[in-house]
């Protein structure tokens, strides 16, 4: 599972593809806030005060690309509330589409 580390300043944390049918954020760490933003949708970058998801330690957020469609490719950006936190990444591809 890809990780991100993310700090007080914003970043990017993940760029998708085409192929790309479920994706699920975890913040891994055990305190502070994370605080998600898909700049595909929004265009802004994230802050404290301006962002789409947040996820308290523990917390996981899942998208699916039949229920929230293509923009859950993102690209996608994340900023913590205090030092420094853990972005846990589950990616599922689509299964294999070859002709038989």
């Amino acid at each position: 599972m890809p990780t991100a580390t993310v700090t007080t300043t914003a970043r990017d944390v993940y760029f998708g593809t085409s192929d790309l049918s479920a994706l699920t954020f975890r913040n891994g760490s055990l305190s502070g806030v994370l605080y998600l933003r898909n700049k595909k949708s929004s265009g802004t970058t994230v802050s404290l005060s301006e962002y789409d998801h947040s996820l308290r330690p523990g917390d996981a957020l899942g998208f699916t690309k039949a229920v929230d469609g293509d923009g859950i490719a993102g690209p996608w950006e994340a900023i913590a509330d205090a030092g420094s936190i853990t972005l846990e990444i589950l990616l599922v591809y689509d299964g294999d589409r070859r002709r038989r």
